[in-house]
């Protein structure tokens, strides 16, 4: 014969669960003593009352078919319901319970947990998570509005800059000119070209984002793209009297995409050059190895940036002019950058050294084709070009 529930007054009334001993049809025949804790009554109140008088209307049946149908004396059974609190209001409980034989009927020994607040939790974190699916989405939505913005005004602006080029051009080839104003439409030409450059780079960037741009596989060397970028920006070196130096552990031909390759190297340089004082030195290495390329560009002369560094993966970004010598900001250059390598499955890093002696911009991509998230194989479409790219390259400042 099992021994009364009382025998163990002393463990029941140190634990914090609610133990009731019910009839099948919905008795109370037990409370400890933490019934007050758990919904407002006190043991006296509950004994000899029906416990589905307590369960929430909606939980009812669900109640009734886990404890009254249930007549397996070894069946266990664990569910979360709701019950009526003495106040009014309904709480949730957690009862685990196990069927036994006594005394010629059948009960049920339960343990009643308040899972209230589990539950209160519950639904405030689903609540949270919609509301971050939905400004997810809005801000997505707003992305994709801003990039057919920017992609709309970039379009709007080709139209006149390829008339500014082309009778500026038209004029320098006239020989009646006097050179002061050769020198002034040779001004024109050269802002010009850097504007036209910076549309091209919003637009480049805008398709590399959308997945609109497709990648092939050129054979070159490395050595062949920092020769040609190089000659293309001499003017900007020698205004700075910048010295160049390149080294090449291993020059190995590499099959990647040879114009998005340029592009990016054309980018790291240009802000290399942005970041240098006069008479500063550059230096640009290039590495092939276990089927890894790595480049880094390394510039002198700029106070240190570490605490700057995550601005660097905006897309577009600005520095504070006091920490960064002659510099008011890099634009999309570098977000054009992180995208190509980002979609070569590369890594891009920034390495900040103390002040004056410079930053270096370093990536390393894979040589064996994994392209990533809208990276894939092609022909480069270069249609979205205001026109054919010029020899400044990007934008300078």
């Amino acid at each position: 014969m099992d021994p009364p529930l009382e025998h163990y007054q002393e463990i029941l009334e140190n634990i914090n669960d609610l133990i009731l001993e019910i009839y099948t049809d919905g008795t109370i025949f037990y409370v400890s003593p933490q019934a007050p804790q758990i919904f407002g009554y006190s043991p006296q109140d509950l004994i000899g009352l029906n416990f589905f008088d307590f369960v929430d209307p909606e939980d009812l049946p669900f109640a009734l078919k886990n404890i009254k149908n249930v007549s397996n004396q070894a069946t266990e059974i664990a569910f979360d319901l709701k019950i009526r609190h003495k106040e009014g209001h309904s709480i949730y409980i957690s009862l685990k319970g196990k069927f036994l034989k006594r005394k010629g009927k059948q009960k049920l020994i339960a343990v009643l947990r308040d899972i209230t607040k589990r539950k209160e939790v519950e639904t405030k974190l689903k609540k949270a998570l919609e509301e971050l699916r939905q400004k997810n989405e809005e801000l997505m939505e707003l992305d994709r509005l801003k990039d057919e913005f920017y992609d709309d005004i970039c379009h709007e602006l080709c139209t006149p800059l390829i008339s500014i080029r082309g009778f500026t051009e038209i004029l320098l080839n006239s020989s009646k000119l006097e050179d002061e104003v050769i020198q002034d439409l040779q001004i024109i030409l050269k802002n010009e070209l850097r504007l036209e450059n910076l549309v091209n780079d919003i637009i480049y960037y805008s398709r590399l984002k959308e997945g609109k741009n497709t990648f092939k596989q050129d054979r070159f060397y490395v050595s062949e793209i920092i020769d040609e970028i190089l000659n293309e920006f001499q003017i900007f070196i020698q205004e700075k009297f910048l010295k160049i130096e390149v080294k090449f552990h291993e020059n190995h031909e590499i099959s990647l995409d040879r114009f998005h390759i340029k592009k990016l190297i054309q980018n790291l340089l240009i802000i290399a050059i942005k970041f240098s004082e006069e008479n500063g030195k550059i230096t640009i290495e290039s590495n092939v190895a276990d089927s890894f390329w790595t480049f880094l560009i390394h510039n002198e002369g700029i106070s240190s940036i570490g605490e700057e560094i995550p601005k660097l993966f905006s897309q577009f970004i600005k520095f504070d002019s006091r920490k960064m010598i002659n510099v008011k900001k890099v634009g999309v250059g570098l977000a054009l950058c992180i995208k190509i390598i980002e979609l070569y499955n590369g890594k891009f890093w920034v390495e900040a050294k103390e002040s004056h002696e410079g930053t270096a911009f370093c990536f390393k991509i894979p040589l064996k084709i994994q392209f990533g998230k809208n990276g894939f194989m092609g022909d480069v479409k270069n249609s979205y070009q205001c026109s054919e790219p010029s020899k400044i390259g990007s934008s300078f400042e």
